[in-house]
C-alpha cells in the first residue's frame, strides 16, 4: 500500500506508540488477500508474560502438539533426505 493512501495513520493522533514500520506491517497484513496480523500486536508486556506462562503449562495443548509434530516431521525429512539419490 503506497504511503499517502487512505491507510496512512497518524499514530500520535490515535494515541498509539506505534512506529511507521509497525503500522505499515499491520496495514499490509490486513490489505493482503488472506488477511493476517502478527500476534505481537495483541498483547502488552504483561499480556505477553502471561501468555508465555500459559504456554508452559502441561495443559497447553497447542505448544506440546506442535513440538511433537516438528520432532516427527524432522525425523521423517532427515530419513528421506539421507536415502535420496544424489
Amino acid at each position: 500500500m503506497p504511503v499517502g493512501s487512505s491507510w496512512e495513520y497518524d499514530s500520535q493522533r490515535m494515541g498509539m506508540a506505534a512506529s511507521n514500520s509497525e503500522i505499515l506491517e499491520i496495514v499490509e497484513g490486513l490489505s493482503a488477500e488472506q488477511k493476517q496480523i502478527s500476534p505481537k500486536y495483541f498483547y502488552d508486556e504483561r499480556g505477553s508474560q502471561l501468555f508465555d506462562q500459559i504456554t508452559q503449562l502441561p495443559e497447553y495443548y497447542l505448544t506440546n502438539t506442535n513440538f511433537a509434530s516438528c520432532a516427527t516431521t524432522s525425523k521423517t525429512l532427515s530419513r528421506w533426505l539421507a536415502n535420496r539419490p544424489a
